[in-house]
């Protein structure tokens, strides 16, 4: 079985719902584990696999990057994906604002 991709907004509502459906695999018999899944937090992760599944769960619109990261399951998608195109649809609709970066010492910080 390929790994299950979970895009959340944070790692603790990825992780939460990756014990959740553990949980509920095996009171239908099937073996899970938490192995069996990956958190998706940048667009690299993608790069290579084809036809990917997984879910979107909790905040997973504000991530800065989920653009670069719907772009990039399009691209490893080799048969039509009707969900994934309304999240992209979605997400082009409404693009998350870049944040203005302003110099602090030691590096920079950005300002919604």
């Amino acid at each position: 079985m390929n790994k299950i991709l979970v895009i959340a907004g944070t790692h603790g509502q990825a992780m939460d719902w990756m014990r959740r459906n553990a949980a509920e695999r095996w009171v239908v018999d099937q073996t899970a584990s938490l192995s069996d899944y990956t958190i998706v937090d940048h667009p690299r992760q993608i790069m290579g696999l084809r036809d990917p599944h997984g879910v979107f769960v909790g905040t997973w619109r504000e991530r800065p990057n989920i653009l670069e990261i719907v772009e990039e399951l399009m691209l490893a998608t080799i048969n039509a994906n009707g969900s994934l195109n309304r999240v992209y649809t979605q997400v082009k609709m409404h693009p998350r604002p870049k944040p203005k970066l302003i110099p602090v010492k030691g590096g920079w910080v950005g300002v919604p």
